[in-house]
């Protein structure tokens, strides 16, 4: 806000002097994938939308939130600095306190529902919400990948319930794939760890340009990647993973190290209903396996969970070698 703006806010229903402390609203999310994420509103911006988009000035990435679900304006009124929220014409609308509301203005303390989120809004000062923000920021960072930005496999343990008991809750399928770079110590040893790296890094990146708003990528280990594809049955997120080995075969990397090509090996499953998360992932880890030993380069779709069928089966077989 501008030192002509007065220094005015509502707090807790009432006109409060703020005096010589410049405050800030803020959002924490109390429930939701983005649980513990911090937002200090820009004083400097009139306008904030809260969403799952990329661009979203308050970015909270869960299925049940719209890309640009609503509108948080920080404003005058009455000659005093006050919030409203406003619905952006989201799927799940919002609520404050339990009410649905097309808008309305935020007091201290004030909860809001966007679908599964919820998120509470305080004011802060300003010294404060920097403080609050920038630890934030350190945390998500600090569950990203620093080489692929991708998740760290601390989300698995993490945030994954979360998206299991979303799916559960809207009784929709969710599959993932365990993707394994073919041969990648023979890249490190012959062209060195750096050029190891940035394969990696590209890696990463061509994955994440492949996931829609709703699909996870993980770091899983060193070459190892895990992809959580939540409404896709075993058939789609087969489909997925072959358009991801079909790209990564591909990819052009001469220009990191001449005549350098990758391929990668996947493992497909779909979970079954109310599958321990360990016994997912090994039959995926067992599909993994079924395709190196076919040969790799290829994606390899476990059977559904108690099935009496074989213990892999192949999505794609590769013609036989000259």
């Amino acid at each position: 806000m501008s030192d002509e703006e007065p220094r005015t806010v509502i707090v807790d229903g009432k006109k409060k002097k703020a005096g010589d402390e410049r405050l800030s609203a803020t959002i924490t999310v109390l429930e939701g994938p983005e649980i513990g994420a911090f937002f200090a509103l820009d004083p400097g911006r009139r306008a904030h939308r809260i969403g799952r988009a990329e661009d979203a000035d308050v970015r909270i990435n869960a299925p049940s939130v719209s890309r640009y679900h609503a509108i948080c304006v920080v404003k005058s009124r009455d000659g005093h600095i006050a919030t409203k929220i406003s619905d952006n014409g989201s799927t799940n609308g919002v609520l404050i306190n339990g009410n649905p509301t097309g808008e309305g203005w935020l007091i201290a303390g004030d909860k809001i529902r966007l679908g599964d989120v919820l998120l509470r809004f305080q004011w802060m000062p300003e010294d404060e919400a920097r403080y609050h923000s920038d630890v934030s920021d350190r945390i998500r960072a600090a569950e990203r990948d620093h080489l692929t930005g991708l998740n760290t496999r601390a989300w698995v343990a993490e945030r994954l319930p979360t998206v299991l008991a979303d799916a559960t809750r809207r009784q929709v399928p969710v599959s993932l794939f365990l993707m394994d770079l073919d041969h990648f110590k023979d890249i490190n040893d012959t062209h060195g760890h750096l050029v190891g790296d940035t394969v990696l890094a590209r890696v990463g990146a061509e994955l994440t340009a492949q996931l829609g708003p709703r699909e996870h990528g993980v770091r899983y280990g060193g070459e190892e990647f895990l992809v959580v594809l939540p409404e896709q049955d075993r058939a789609a997120a087969a489909e997925v993973a072959e358009r991801c080995r079909a790209l990564l075969e591909a990819t052009d990397l001469s220009g990191v190290a001449p005549g350098l090509q990758i391929t990668a090996s996947f493992g497909v499953a779909e979970r079954g209903p109310q599958e321990p998360v360990d016994a997912w992932l090994a039959r995926a880890d067992d599909a993994l396996y079924g395709a190196k030993g076919a040969g790799r380069n290829q994606v390899v779709v476990a059977p559904p969970r108690d099935s009496d069928g074989p213990d892999v089966q192949p999505w794609r077989s590769l013609p036989p070698e000259d």
